[in-house]
């Protein structure tokens, strides 16, 4: 008996709307031939315009049951991992070609298991974190292994992420800050929007549809405040990130300001300032650019997507109010 099942010509592991959007601009072309990796990171509203032609991971699934299992019980943590390397062995020899290529993140839980069995990777720019500590901690830590003799397999409770994986071949960022040395062989620089206007208008708004509707009652901005996941990530309290966009915000009290929320954040601004215009938050920051928006001042503590509004708006880190709070709060415990 035939199977029908289509096999894809590449993979795409992705956990955010940003590095999506990346690669639905940079790799347009090959978009019905890819099989997509999505996390709970990518709104479920864009996960159903790929839902034949994709597989959804949550995040519990990973990230809070691998913990628990690497904190308590390590055996069954390797025995997790053998039954995750046979199911996605199974999903990429049933759905993707020989000799596929995977993009996107490989610093992903589950990244790995795309990784080694394709053996070649295109890793697309998720953040500040492809060109900070991150990058620089797993290159050494996968030289403190070679040392040692020790072996990095899909096993391993360590895998070499950010780029330093002999399985990467190349590296495409938009430059937002310095390239660590250690990658820098690796790394092809873009201009983002450049490559979105290289694209026909077509396929411009094919790109767009995938996201919901910006809705934006006008073409002038006067404050855009980028919001991000800091309590959600156990960084700081839901209260002290509340209080802290409070703060920033009584700087401009006499101008009307938006807040674009994180896609991964569950606190509801709406409620919490009822005067300040909520804008859709599964939307790719970009956008606002490429749509030829008016922003006078972009205000952020450190959110990556506030640099692609430098040389266009007036651009603010307050990136300081979380580490005065942290510092406060370790002088005290």
């Amino acid at each position: 008996m035939r199977n029908n099942t289509p096999k894809y010509s590449y993979v795409c592991v992705v956990d955010t709307i940003y590095t999506l959007f990346l690669y639905l601009i940079l790799f347009n072309i090959q978009l019905e031939k890819t099989y997509f990796v999505f996390s709970s990171g990518i709104d479920k509203r864009i996960r159903n315009k790929f839902e034949m032609q994709s597989l959804y991971i949550p995040d519990t699934l990973f990230y809070k049951y691998i913990n628990l299992l690497d904190s308590k019980y390590g055996f069954i943590r390797i025995l997790f991992q053998i039954f995750a390397n046979i199911y996605f062995k199974i999903i990429i020899l049933l759905r993707v070609k020989n000799k596929a290529i995977c993009y996107g993140h490989d610093h992903l839980q589950y990244s790995k298991y795309f990784i080694v069995n394709l053996k070649k990777m295109v890793l697309l720019e998720d953040g500040v974190g492809n060109y900070g500590e991150a990058c620089e901690n797993s290159y050494q830590r996968l030289s403190i292994r070679k040392l040692k003799n020790k072996k990095n397999s899909r096993f391993s409770h360590f895998w070499p992420a950010w780029g330093v994986s002999k399985y990467v071949e190349s590296i495409v960022l938009t430059g937002i800050l310095p390239v660590p040395t250690i990658i820098q062989n690796k790394v092809k620089i873009i201009n983002l929007e450049e490559e979105y206007l290289k694209l026909s208008s077509k396929r411009r708004g094919r790109v767009i549809n995938y996201f919901p509707t910006i809705t934006v009652d006008t073409k002038h901005i006067e404050v855009l405040l980028l919001t991000q996941c800091y309590s959600e990530d156990g960084i700081i309290s839901e209260q002290d990130k509340i209080n802290i966009y409070r703060k920033i915000m009584s700087e401009f009290h006499d101008k009307v300001i938006y807040i674009k929320p994180h896609p991964r954040e569950r606190t509801n601004y709406s409620e919490i300032f009822p005067n300040v215009v909520i804008i859709e938050n599964a939307v790719p920051i970009e956008l606002f650019v490429f749509l030829d928006l008016k922003i006078d001042i972009v205000a952020t503590i450190s959110s990556t997507g506030a640099y692609v509004f430098k040389n266009k708006s007036e651009v603010l880190f307050y990136d300081y109010m979380v580490d005065n709070l942290l510092k406060t709060e370790s002088d005290v415990n």
